[in-house]
């Protein structure tokens, strides 16, 4: 009898006890039934688990309502205030769940063709139903399953902490109790399927759409990867479209300026998501790309919401260029809701003059070529870490196109500049992962082969662990990236042409 068996835990911290592993050889292949509760939902949970899905017979079958999905709208991004408003109306939500986000960039984890490919053929077939929870924050996490292992029935009932995505199933430091006795998957499954009836919307169509779209154009650009400017998640294109809808974003804000190119606005975006989610980002786009333009754009945003900025900029001939670039393509000027100021005169202040500069509450800090500041112990990363009123942090944008110098606390030292180890963990990142990595550079340096350190499980893990959070953190595109994407580019009618240095 199932119920006889003890529960497990699983922690994700050895193959034993990786949930994936769990769910690939225990669960995903031998379904009949299953019920996911989840936080969030990213393509990268469904690609640890695609490949033993497709081996069950009920999948093959294309079996109707094998596997149900409810996801969470909402991450700190969004208050409960703003979803009430934007979903009171019936034709507001017709169209916050129909409208379709194309060529959008945020973060993403990369998702493979044949796992984006997967997800379609189950949404077609019914096999897969997704829907939405309105009400409130959904912070649940629950596999409920039946199985049908060799002719025998067995359930299981997994409740923890891990979201559907690649760091819950995997990586993350999680805790999640594996009950097998039937009475927990009945009462857990009621306590699905009331939510599912009555206070959840359908998601498949949409989802469909954007997916399929991401499809085609991989299959077009002859790439084995889903392109993450395209492709959303439900939750970042519904969170979008409710900004829209709710007039965060206007139809200005929208629309191609003349001066700000297409890839430099959806860069914007990006970083204002960054920054609302983890209070800090960085931006490290390749020399050329206009650094300086995609966060005036950011800037330009937190004044027009009367938010007080402070640019820190290096010596004073590039001040004076950022002076004239914020007036002239931005509207703004020095003085009211803008100080600046240059790294020279911003290093030589004393405590008591940074504790000045706050009285006045920052909202954003921008500091321009910040690879200055790698240094945890210089005077401009200790008074740049002072700026932050008590109780109160501002925001923190950090701009440079070499982030790396040669150590891996190079990183960490600009990370912990822009967001906090509270954040990090919060979202789900391990901060800890660059004193690991850290370990295994002093290996390296010492003369230990790199061959040598890539066979350590640890090495691979904290590798995983630490792009994760630059992934988080790092606005990052290459000059071939936005060639091969956005064609030709004018600025002010002036084709914009990059140096093959």
């Amino acid at each position: 009898m199932s119920n006889d068996l003890p529960p497990i835990l699983l922690d994700n911290q050895s193959d034993e006890k990786r949930l994936s592993n769990f769910l690939n050889q225990a669960v995903f292949p031998y379904i009949q039934e299953i019920y996911i509760a989840t936080g969030y939902f990213y393509l990268s949970g469904f690609g640890a688990i695609h490949p033993s899905l497709f081996t069950n017979p009920k999948v093959i079958d294309k079996s109707s309502d094998l596997i149900r999905m409810i996801i969470s709208p909402k991450t700190d991004k969004i208050t409960r205030d703003v979803l009430d408003n934007a979903l009171s109306d019936e034709n507001e939500k017709a169209k916050l769940i129909q409208s379709i986000i194309q060529d959008f960039e945020n973060s993403l984890e990369e998702t493979t063709l044949s796992s984006a490919e997967g997800l379609v053929n189950l949404l077609k077939s019914k096999t897969m139903s997704i829907r939405l929870f309105l009400n409130d924050f959904f912070h649940a996490k629950a596999y409920i399953a039946k199985v049908n292992h060799g002719g025998f029935a067995r359930t299981f009932t997994i409740v923890g902490s891990s979201n559907f995505t690649l760091n819950g199933l995997s990586n993350n430091r999680e805790l999640n109790m594996v009950q097998h006795d039937p009475i927990f998957f009945e009462k857990y499954k009621e306590w699905f399927m009331q939510l599912w009836d009555n206070e959840t919307i359908p998601l498949d169509s949409t989802l469909l759409q954007v997916v399929e779209e991401s499809i085609r154009k991989a299959k077009e650009n002859q790439t084995a990867i889903v392109d993450a400017e395209v492709f959303l998640t439900p939750l970042q294109m519904l969170l979008y479209i409710v900004k829209y809808f709710l007039g965060i974003l206007s139809d200005e804000d929208l629309q191609v300026n003349d001066q700000l190119v297409e890839f430099q606005r959806i860069g914007a975006e990006n970083v204002m998501n960054k920054l609302e989610k983890l209070d800090g980002a960085i931006i490290s786009d390749s020399v050329g790309l206009g650094k300086t333009f995609t966060a005036g754009e950011v800037i330009k945003r937190y004044i027009k919401n009367n938010k007080r900025v402070l640019v820190i900029t290096p010596p004073n001939t590039v001040l004076e260029q950022w002076r004239e670039t914020l007036k002239k393509y931005f509207g703004i000027v020095d003085g009211g809701l803008l100080t600046l100021y240059s790294q020279g005169k911003f290093s030589q202040l004393e405590n008591s003059e940074v504790k000045e500069i706050f009285t006045k509450k920052i909202d954003l800090i921008v500091l321009d070529e910040a690879h200055r500041a790698r240094n945890k112990e210089s005077k401009l990363y200790h008074n740049l870490n002072s700026l932050h009123p008590h109780g109160e942090r501002a925001k923190v944008l950090l701009l440079t196109a070499t982030p790396y110098n040669n150590r891996i606390s190079d990183l960490e030292n600009l990370v912990r500049l822009c967001t906090t180890e509270t954040k990090l963990t919060n979202a789900g990142l391990t901060p800890k992962s660059f004193s690991d990595m850290e370990e295994f550079s002093k290996k390296l340096f010492a003369g230990t082969p790199l061959s040598e350190i890539e066979k350590e499980e640890k090495y691979t893990k904290s590798k995983t662990l630490v792009k994760n959070i630059l992934n988080a953190v790092m606005l990052l595109r290459m000059r071939t990236t936005i060639r091969e994407k956005y064609g030709k580019i004018t600025i002010a009618g002036k084709p914009l042409v990059f140096s093959s240095n």
